[in-house]
């Protein structure tokens, strides 16, 4: 009866033993997980602090490339260094890294984050323009050309069509307009009632040329001033309309 009674102890001593060494085991791997996640979430919000101060470098460069004066050497100078195809030449660059405060190596912070930006490049020409604005809403954007050259069309888009609302695009439109007319919308809350019938947005969309002789009257503008009003319907036209 004695020898059964010590084989109990042996046995709930020795269970207990496995069982902690489980818990403590369990616990060691959480803690190395949640260390490893934590140091994951430390690169990745270093890295979007890194591309974020690079994004910041290429404004303040392109902003003091503006206020230079055309024609100028210096402008000239600016402009070789910003179309270069290198990465970090604005950093490479002693002129442009001296009038901008950057380091040489794209490095930002204290040297002990070991933060860099590794390749910053620049397109002082963007063939596209993308914005966002409400109902409603105007915005202005000069179209600037290059030297020698000019626009010979202009095209405009605003609803991408997709297969769901999202990040690929802004989804079908429930409803078109039957012509070039407005839908009928009826009721109070004429606004909330073209939501509710998914119509898609209506653009109006105008172009005012400028003379390049100066002075110019209020005349020269307006026979320079086109408008067109898009109106999405189920019937395509040419994209090429001239406006």
């Amino acid at each position: 009866m004695e020898r059964q009674q010590g084989f109990v102890s042996l046995f709930t001593v020795m269970f207990f033993m496995i069982l902690i060494t489980i818990i403590t085991v369990g616990f060691l791997r959480i803690t190395g997980l949640e260390q490893q996640q934590a140091t994951d979430n430390n690169l990745s919000s270093s890295a979007l602090s890194a591309a974020e101060a690079g994004l910041e470098d290429g404004k303040r460069a392109i902003l003091k490339y503006s206020t230079l004066t055309a024609g100028s050497p210096e402008k000239a100078y600016w402009q070789g260094v910003l179309n270069s195809p290198i990465c970090n030449q604005i950093n490479k660059d002693t002129t442009t890294r001296s009038a901008l405060g950057l380091r040489a190596d794209g490095q930002i912070g204290q040297s002990s984050l070991s933060q860099f930006y590794t390749c910053l490049t620049f397109n002082l020409n963007s063939p596209d323009y993308i914005s966002h604005n409400g109902a409603g809403k105007s915005e202005f954007v000069p179209l600037r050309h290059e030297v020698g050259k000019s626009f010979d069309q202009v095209k405009v888009s605003w609803h991408l069509l997709s297969s769901s609302v999202g990040d690929t695009g802004d989804g079908v439109p429930g409803s078109y307009a039957p012509n070039t007319l407005l839908p009928p919308v009826t009721g109070s809350g004429s606004q909330q009632n073209w939501t509710n019938n998914q119509y898609p947005a209506y653009l109006r969309v105008q172009v005012y040329g400028v003379p390049n002789n100066k002075p110019f009257t209020r005349g020269d503008i307006d026979a320079r001033t086109h408008t067109v009003f898009l109106v999405p319907n189920a019937i395509g036209i040419s994209e090429n309309t001239p406006i």
